[in-house]
């Protein structure tokens, strides 16, 4: 505004208004009306600030004409539940009870400016106790009122419990404070207390006589720096010989500072001593003070509201000086920034700055400029920009940040991020937005995205220590997991991340693992383990082949996985071969033999006339390649063909078998008891079969012929979840040193009997195939016991496993 300008306004207002008169020069005419436009615009401006300070205000602030709220800011729209559209305009009552908005009328009617206390009604129906304050303001010719929201719910809330507590101790606390007490008090001492009754004990958690053990007595529980307040007001009041009355602070004994209110008398004074003895009560006012501190805390708060206000109103008053000097900041601080500035209405471009024709890839303004907002944009964006613009036609409310892409002049599609916000621009409600090129960053972002997904998927152990302190390996401190990593463990994330190595693992030191963790750090040099074993009751029991590699942030990355069943299957093989090496040869051997002997029996038969007293020498080898070939072909079965389940009559299969052994010639001479109860039984009968015939075969086969009551007893009983079938005779028996190795491929414990070696390790290997077990106790001399368990699989019949 020119000083000539300044100057005709003022003599306009100098003049009485009946002699008001237009300026005949139409220029000057123009000029007021540029200047009245000028003042709008700074108006509109300053009301935008003034808006934007209210918002962020934490008091509760709304104006309303007649009840009819006009604006509110955030903070009573936190308070209230409401949004902005909801309140405004609506009639005040609403958010106040029916009791308080007539006690609120006949109040403003008095024209009181003073804080007044409502019951205000929330969206969602809660009670809320606020102080309210207000002030008649006019604006333009329209004289409204703004009012300023506090909530005091939680002090009201404190203020009746209060009044409930000291309505409920009225009587006592007229008469006697929280506890009673007389103590001593002589020059240059500590009081000496001589007496006390009440809550001492809850209030300071001191007993008297821990009290008197303290170097200072009370004085060494009171606050340090109400010390010298306390014993100068015990000093004074001594040689005063006057009530003592005091307000301090004490430490109790479990650390936490408390407020007492004390108040005494003197009831005797030795003249000789100067000893002093007073009578003394003590309440506790912690509540009391943190109240008033809480009161004054606010009261300050809303007396700086008010000076904000105040402020904000200057603020207004000099806007106009302030208007020119901002618009040049602002101008360069847009032509200066890195990020990209725009203003819009619409799809049509009003301003850019030289940041975002750089993010565009064009050369100027007007070449820009020269196409629609969305001509610049990719389907999938332009579409959700359209929807933008439509709803801020509308008015409705939506996220000011967002991302999408744009199609730059070259063609390169890149990733942008938006801050948009309305603003007066030339006169209109433009839309302005910072826009930042962010594709470096979502390429970025998307390669962490996908590095986390590996992390989290990958179906390998994935764990990540930090070592805090480089020199100390037990600084070693897990920040990350991943959940196959819980699964190979056993530990959850929760068990582990945050935590020390040695306290999640203690067992590993002793193998220097730790250190060697430790040492990767410090030389960024990887290392493999082939087998790690967790030796620790809460970890799964395993073998882990293991790689450790360095990372950044005095890191390193451990990937590990199970191998207990690779190493399982090695050790089986090895087995396997070896079994079967030994297979070889005893087949070779166990065949040839016979053949070889049958062989000899028939050129010695061709050599003698009686050529026939050979032949049951011939067919006994027979039998016995026979047999031997047998018990291959079972093993054989056994390692090949599925399990079949079906029900299984178990003392009818021991019978039959009795039956078909009864051809060897001792079997007739051993006496035999069967009995199998129970319910039914379910498992693979043909293994089962072959497992009764090894056991029966071995009792007869090793009887003991010096004994003449020679027996076999097969007992067992039959339940829901099992079989338990034990095989009893009194053959010559096992020697113990000998027990441990007679399930293996053809070891045979005795000479005293032809056989192949291979019956027991068929038995062991068929119980393993039903998932069942034998056990075998045994005396030289005595007997021998087998006891066999097998699953009952009634609920799987008829399934193949």
């Amino acid at each position: 505004m020119t000083r000539k300008s300044c100057m005709r306004r003022k003599n306009l207002q100098n003049k009485p208004s009946e002699e008001l008169v237009l300026p005949e020069k139409n220029d000057e005419v123009v000029l007021l009306q540029e200047e009245i436009s000028l003042l709008k615009s700074e108006l509109s401006l300053a009301r935008q600030k003034l808006t934007v300070w209210n918002d962020i205000a934490e008091e509760g602030l709304f104006i309303h004409e007649n009840f009819i709220i006009k604006e509110v800011n955030h903070g009573l729209v936190k308070l209230t539940g409401y949004s902005k559209e909801e309140l405004v305009g609506k009639h005040g009552k609403v958010l106040i009870t029916e009791e308080s908005y007539e006690n609120l009328k006949k109040h403003l009617s008095k024209d009181k400016s003073e804080l007044f206390e409502v019951e205000m009604i929330t969206k969602n129906g809660d009670s809320v106790i606020v102080n309210t304050k207000g002030k008649t303001i006019k604006v333009g010719n329209q004289i409204q009122r703004a009012v300023i929201v506090q909530n005091i719910n939680e002090y009201k809330k404190a203020q009746k419990s209060i009044e409930e507590s000291e309505e409920r101790h009225r009587l006592i606390s007229s008469l006697l404070s929280d506890y009673v007490y007389t103590c001593k008090i002589r020059p240059n001492e500590a009081p000496a207390i001589a007496w006390v009754s009440g809550a001492m004990e809850k209030i300071s958690g001191y007993l008297p006589e821990e009290i008197e053990k303290l170097d200072d007595g009370w004085f060494s529980i009171i606050h340090p720096e109400d010390v010298q307040q306390v014993a100068e007001s015990v000093n004074y009041n001594y040689s005063e010989h006057k009530f003592y009355s005091n307000q301090y602070r004490i430490i109790d004994k479990s650390g936490q500072i408390r407020w007492l209110q004390d108040k005494s008398i003197c009831l005797n004074l030795d003249e000789s001593t100067k000893e002093l003895t007073l009578l003394g009560a003590t309440k506790d006012i912690s509540i009391r003070k943190k109240i008033e501190q809480d009161l004054q805390r606010r009261n300050i708060e809303f007396e700086q509201l008010n000076k904000n206000l105040k402020k904000a109103n200057h603020a207004l008053s000099g806007a106009n000086r302030q208007l020119i000097e901002s618009e040049k900041k602002y101008k360069n601080l847009i032509d200066n920034t890195l990020i990209g500035v725009g203003i819009s209405i619409g799809e049509k471009i009003l301003f850019a700055n030289q940041s975002l024709l750089d993010i565009y890839g064009v050369k100027t303004f007007e070449q820009l400029a020269s196409r629609k907002l969305t001509e610049y944009m990719p389907i999938d964006s332009k579409k959700m920009i359209k929807e933008r613009l439509k709803k801020y036609r509308k008015n409705i409310p939506q996220e000011n940040i967002f991302r999408h892409k744009i199609l730059r002049s070259d063609g390169e599609i890149r990733t942008v991020q938006i801050v948009t916000n309305e603003i007066i621009f030339e006169g209109k409600k433009c839309r302005q937005a910072l826009i930042t090129d962010i594709t470096t960053q979502q390429q970025t972002e998307n390669a962490l995205l996908q590095a986390a997904n590996i992390f989290k998927n990958i179906q390998i152990g994935l764990l990540i220590y930090r070592l805090d302190d480089l020199d100390d390996d037990r600084s070693l401190r897990m920040i990350a997991t991943n959940p196959t990593s819980s699964l190979l463990i056993g530990l959850s994330e929760e068990q582990m991340v945050g935590k020390k190595i040695d306290e999640i693992f203690p067992n590993l030191r002793k193998n220097k693992i730790p250190q060697q963790y430790a040492e990767v750090v410090r030389t960024q040099i990887p290392v493999a383990f082939d087998d790690i074993y967790y030796e620790d009751d809460r970890v799964i029991p395993a073998f882990f082949s293991v790689k450790v590699f360095p990372l950044p942030d005095q890191s390193v990355g451990i990937s590990f996985e199970n191998v207990s069943a690779k190493r399982k299957a090695e050790r089986d093989l090895r087995t396997r071969n070896h079994e079967l090496n030994n297979f070889v040869y005893k087949v070779s051997h166990d065949i040839r033999a016979p053949l070889s002997s049958i062989k000899g029996l028939i050129n010695l038969s061709k050599l003698e006339k009686n050529y026939t007293n050979h032949l049951p020498k011939i067919e006994e080898r027979v039998d016995h390649l026979d047999g031997f070939i047998r018990d291959i072909l079972s093993h054989s079965r056994n390692l090949n063909t599925a399990v079949i389940i079906e029900k299984i009559k178990l003392e009818q299969v021991v019978k039959d078998w009795f039956n078909k052994l009864e051809d060897i010639d001792i079997s007739k001479q051993i006496s035999k008891e069967i009995s199998i109860t129970g319910v039914d039984f379910y498992n693979d009968k043909t293994r089962l079969s072959e497992i009764i015939r090894n056991l029966i075969s071995n009792a007869i086969k090793y009887h003991d012929v010096a004994k003449n009551d020679r027996f076999i007893k097969v007992l067992g009983k039959v339940t829901k979840r099992s079989a338990k079938i034990i095989f009893d005779d009194n053959g010559i028996g096992i020697k113990t040193e000998f027990i441990k190795d007679i399930f293996k491929m053809f070891y045979r414990a005795t000479e005293e009997a032809e056989g192949s070696g291979i019956g027991l390790y068929i038995v062991q290997q068929a119980l393993e195939k039903v998932n069942g077990k034998v056990s075998v106790t045994s005396k030289f001399k005595i007997g021998t016991t087998f006891t066999i368990e097998i699953p009952n699989l009634a609920s799987e019949k008829s399934t193949l496993i």
